[in-house]
C-alpha cells in the first residue's frame, strides 16, 4: 500500500509540474515620436524569459534591452530620448535600430526572481507605426 501511494504522489507532482504555466505580458506601441520604456518582472528563479518585437513604421527606430532589480532604473547610457543624441559607440554597442519594420526576439535563462527585463524603444525618425511587444516567462519546477 506504501508503494502505491509514493508511486501515485509521484505521478501527480509530474503531471503538476509539466503543466504549461507560461507567463505572459503584452504591449502595444503606436506613437513612435516618444521615447518608450517597458518592463517585465521575473517571477520564477528558475526557467526561461525572453521577448518577441514585431511591427512596422514610417522610419527609423531604436531599442536596447536591460536587466536590472527593482528601485534601480533602466541603464542611463540606455535611455535616449531620439537616435541623435546617443554617441556612436552607444549606439554601436548598445542599440539595436531598425528602419521601416522590426521584427526580433530574445531568450535567457532564469537565475534569480524579482529581476526586471526592459525594453527601451528610442524614436530616430519614425513617428507612427505600430509595434507588438510580447515578454513571455517559461517557469520550470515549482515556483
Amino acid at each position: 500500500m506504501d508503494t502505491r501511494l509514493i508511486v501515485l504522489t509521484a505521478i501527480l507532482f509530474m503531471i503538476v509540474g509539466c503543466k504549461d504555466r507560461d507567463i505572459r505580458e503584452s504591449y502595444l506601441i503606436t506613437d513612435l515620436s516618444n521615447p518608450t520604456t517597458l518592463t517585465f518582472k521575473l517571477k520564477s528563479s528558475n526557467g526561461n524569459a525572453g521577448y518577441r518585437i514585431k511591427g512596422r513604421m514610417n522610419g527609423t527606430l531604436g531599442y536596447s534591452e536591460g536587466l536590472f532589480f527593482e528601485g534601480r532604473k533602466f541603464p542611463s547610457f540606455n535611455t535616449a530620448n531620439n537616435l541623435d543624441s546617443l554617441a556612436a559607440p552607444v549606439l554601436r554597442d548598445y542599440v539595436r535600430v531598425s528602419l521601416d519594420s522590426i521584427t526580433a526576439e530574445s531568450n535567457l535563462s532564469i537565475g534569480q526572481s524579482g529581476l526586471i527585463y526592459g525594453l527601451h524603444f528610442i524614436p530616430g525618425t519614425a513617428t507612427k507605426g505600430k509595434i507588438e511587444v510580447e515578454f513571455w516567462e517559461r517557469p520550470t519546477g515549482f515556483y
